[in-house]
């Protein structure tokens, strides 16, 4: 079939066909590519197949050479430049940074202050040093954390892990815990069931050590489900913010305010996670250690608080 362009279809291009086919002919829109699907313009191993047919690793989807015409292989090549010169200056992933990594998943430990999405963001970072051959799927993160909360973030580095990581999360079946420091004197256990954005929220929170001098409780939290900013909404909801979290907290200084969110400081870490079953070859524990700034923080509460014993008796 010399009329047509091949491309061999690899696992993790393992999708519609439709899905496959807009990411290679980015100039087209949805309809267009719909109708040449239709007409046998598009064909899976020189058959025409429907736009809802799941292409298999193995299969050669062909398309029309004067379909993909110079306008897409400029598309394409303007790309492969701009990927030429970004590898000169990209940044690489600290090795302090690296919890797991497997042809599935890579698992960093995410830092205070940095980003999962966006420009200049871990994401991209992996993104750019990624290893993964695709026409249509590229590695990814698989929940966010923000920019302020320390701990494990997990990435996609093949389709299947993408969906499997994906499908156990919305299930219930992975289990995850944060350490934070939280405003006033937490005693008891407590489960918080409050909606945010009108979906179910459900955050457990557990005392591990109350700081009665300087108000401060440090605590252990494990989130049921995953909305966004859940465990800073709902520490605040019940009267016990994150400490330094002003964002969420009542305050009426706005300078004090403005300062908080140059700089998202109050102490969350996602430290430990868990599955209920076998995820491909995902660890069943995954731990990241406390990162030194919160460690820091813990030894002056203890301090202050010891000294503050001292000065009562």
């Amino acid at each position: 079939m010399k009329d047509f362009i091949n491309f061999e279809i690899q696992e993790n291009d393992a999708k519609r066909l439709d899905k496959v086919v807009r990411k290679l002919l980015l100039h087209l829109p949805l309809s267009k590519i719909y109708a040449m699907i239709r007409s046998g313009e598009i064909r899976v191993n020189g058959k025409p197949k429907k736009q809802n047919y799941i292409l298999q690793s193995g299969d050669v989807l062909q398309i029309r050479k004067s379909v993909y015409g110079e306008q897409q292989r400029t598309v394409h090549s303007d790309a492969q430049t701009k990927v030429v010169l970004s590898t000169k200056h990209k940044k690489t992933i600290a090795k302090d940074s690296l919890l797991y990594k497997d042809k599935d998943f890579l698992v960093l430990a995410k830092k205070h202050g940095e980003l999962v999405h966006g420009k200049n963001s871990l994401d991209e970072i992996v993104k750019g040093n990624s290893q993964v051959h695709s026409f249509s799927f590229k590695c990814g993160a698989l929940h966010r954390l923000d920019r302020g909360t320390t701990g494990i973030l997990v990435f996609s580095q093949s389709l299947i892990g993408a969906q499997t990581f994906s499908q156990a999360l919305q299930s219930g079946k992975i289990i995850r815990k944060y350490f934070a420091l939280i405003t006033g004197h937490f005693h008891e256990k407590k489960k918080i069931d409050i909606s945010i954005g009108g979906k179910s929220a459900i955050t457990i929170i557990k005392p591990l050590t109350v700081f009665k001098k300087v108000n401060t409780s440090f605590v252990e939290i494990e989130i049921i489900t995953g909305r966004k900013h859940q465990i800073r909404i709902h520490c605040a909801n019940i009267g016990f913010p994150l400490l330094g979290d002003i964002q969420f907290a009542d305050c009426s200084d706005t300078q004090a305010k403005k300062n908080y969110e140059q700089k998202d400081n109050y102490f969350l870490h996602f430290y430990k996670m868990e599955t209920k079953e076998k995820i491909l070859e995902l660890p069943s524990t995954l731990i990241c250690p406390l990162p030194i700034r919160f460690q820091k923080k813990l030894i002056q509460l203890r301090e202050l608080e010891k000294n503050e014993n001292n000065n009562t008796m």
